[in-house]
């Protein structure tokens, strides 16, 4: 996973590479791939220097990814748990896009503020 590498890119993109801090060359960033790589390495971060933030990351992740396999929403994200002051900007859809087999499903539609 590269970080923001000094590429033509940036030029076609309007923005100028040099004021950009901490660039990587294109050149380091392949050699740090290619290392990773001879190290048979599942994931390289040629820009980041402690691993435990990798390591922190990953269970970061586990921990999320846990709680995807739920049937309900959390109770602080359920519309009839919300504030009052949230609930005023949410409303129930009306719309049956979907059709009929999801009719009962309640979708939430932001109102602007």
């Amino acid at each position: 996973m590269p970080a923001a590498t000094r590429t033509e890119l940036w030029e076609h993109a309007g923005a100028d590479v040099n004021r950009i801090p901490g660039v990587m060359d294109v050149d380091a960033l392949v050699d740090a791939a290619l290392v990773g790589f001879d190290r048979k390495e599942e994931v390289t971060i040629p820009a980041i220097h402690d691993l435990s933030a990798w390591e922190a990351l990953e269970r970061a992740r586990g921990v999320l990814a846990s709680g995807f396999q739920q049937s309900e929403p959390a109770p602080a994200t359920a519309p009839d748990e919300c504030p009052p002051e949230t609930r005023r900007r949410l409303r129930p859809s009306t719309s049956r896009a979907e059709g009929p087999s999801n009719s009962r499903r309640r979708r939430i539609v932001r109102e602007p503020s």
